[in-house]
């Protein structure tokens, strides 16, 4: 096996005003994940540095990773959404649309497929 020395991608930054930021994050992490897990496991071994032991626990817990999996999608649907809104030349017929197909996109990755809920008309506030 031949190993290649490349330089890593950064990690992009969270921005704190936008939290659709975090998409690009999320993929760059998810992209990565086994090689940031291989990187924490050797941080906390060989250096005395907390954070690369709470980050090394973090890698560890493969349920993270599919958090990442299930997120990212979503994610990239609601930054184009977003992308969208802040058009100059919107259409919002168009917008109403994507809002709308946005929302049962996300209903069918939430709620089971038995439960025969319409969250456009449905109100649970009275429950």
């Amino acid at each position: 096996m031949k190993l290649t020395f490349l330089n890593p991608l950064k990690i992009p930054r969270v921005c704190d005003t936008r939290w659709l930021s975090i998409e690009n994050a999320v993929s760059r992490i998810a992209d990565q994940w086994t090689e940031l897990k291989l990187h924490f496991e050797l941080a906390a071994t060989s250096e005395k540095c907390h954070k690369a032991h709470i980050l090394n626990g973090l890698y560890k817990d493969d349920v993270n990773y599919l958090y990442l999996l299930f997120l990212r999608p979503i994610l990239k649907e609601m930054q184009a959404l977003n992308k969208n809104f802040q058009s100059k030349y919107g259409n919002p017929t168009q917008l109403y649309s994507d809002v709308i197909m946005d929302i049962n996109s996300l209903k069918v990755k939430i709620i089971p497929p038995d439960c025969e809920i319409n969250i456009l008309k449905d109100d649970s506030s009275d429950e």
